[in-house]
């Protein structure tokens, strides 16, 4: 019998030991990607990043070109939020789009007809896009294909 005993002390204690943080990251992982952008909304606009040029197209690229369009990006976008629902809809916070949005499997998200990379924590919503296009401001004709991101808070 005591040997029983010993065995079942050992494992609730075993069972038992499991830290706060261990807990915490469990809790974490099991938070899934479509519940924090449901919970979190709506998501405010913070700013565009280029993180990458793929192609120019033959234009003279200068960094000032990039700095004009995200730029103009960010004073175009200042305020503009998305908001998620747990049905798998969203709109923007002026009705004027609304989409179903999410494959959870790949992290991608459908918006506007357009897919993006999305990452999401409890304070950030990077939509990656991918082979976007801009027209260098007082340009015509000239398309940029870049890779960045859309960042909301």
């Amino acid at each position: 019998m005591n040997r029983k005993h010993l065995i079942l002390v050992v494992c609730t204690i075993i069972l038992f030991s499991c830290s706060k943080e261990d807990a915490e990251n469990i809790n974490e992982q099991s938070v899934s990607i479509i519940e924090i952008l449901v919970e979190k909304s709506p998501w405010t606009y913070d700013r565009l990043e280029v993180v990458s040029i793929i192609e120019k197209n033959g234009f003279d690229l200068k960094q000032s070109h990039i700095d004009d369009f995200e730029n103009n990006s960010n004073q175009e976008f200042n305020g503009y939020t998305i908001s998620f629902n747990d049905n798998g809809t969203g709109t923007d916070n002026d009705g004027q789009f609304s989409w179903t949005w999410i494959d959870e499997e790949n992290g991608e998200m459908h918006i506007w007809d357009d897919t993006y990379v999305i990452s999401v924590n409890n304070t950030e919503l990077i939509l990656g896009v991918r082979n976007f296009a801009f027209v260098p401001e007082g340009e015509c004709c000239v398309e940029i294909r870049y890779d960045g991101n859309i960042i909301f808070k």
